[in-house]
């Protein structure tokens, strides 16, 4: 999944302008927007009731990735960690006896537009737009 920010041509200038800040800015705000896909994963997915000693709920597990330079294109991952991307799956895909249940997909729906806004509040406190 992907966003597209109106406007981004300008300020991409302006930050490749910048040199090494330009990418720690870049960086910030790309991770800035991870946070609220983050939160959104945390409320939409389904907690088990199993509470024993060393079990990680995948709610407990959601991360954000470093910034990653695919193509030339920055993004971050964000979803369950290793401990629980397994079983992350079985929710997603749905099992023989479980419907699927695609909470990475509500959640990315549902906070799509605020991690804009935090992408471009960090881009705009760092340039002091």
């Amino acid at each position: 999944m992907s966003m597209d920010i109106k406007g981004m041509k300008q300020i991409q200038s302006r930050i490749e302008s910048m040199g090494k800040n330009g990418v720690r800015v870049e960086n910030k705000a790309i991770r800035a927007g991870g946070v609220p896909v983050a939160e959104a994963m945390r409320e939409e997915v389904a907690v088990s009731d199993v509470n024993s000693s060393g079990y990680v709920h995948i709610r407990d597990d959601i991360q954000i990735s470093g910034v990653k330079n695919l193509d030339g294109i920055k993004s971050v991952e964000v979803g369950p960690g290793k401990k629980t991307a397994w079983r992350a799956n079985f929710l997603v895909n749905g099992t023989i006896k479980m419907p699927p249940d695609d909470f990475m997909g509500r959640a990315y729906d549902q906070s799509k537009d605020e991690a804009q806004e935090k992408i471009k509040d960090v881009i705009r406190s760092e340039l002091k737009l």
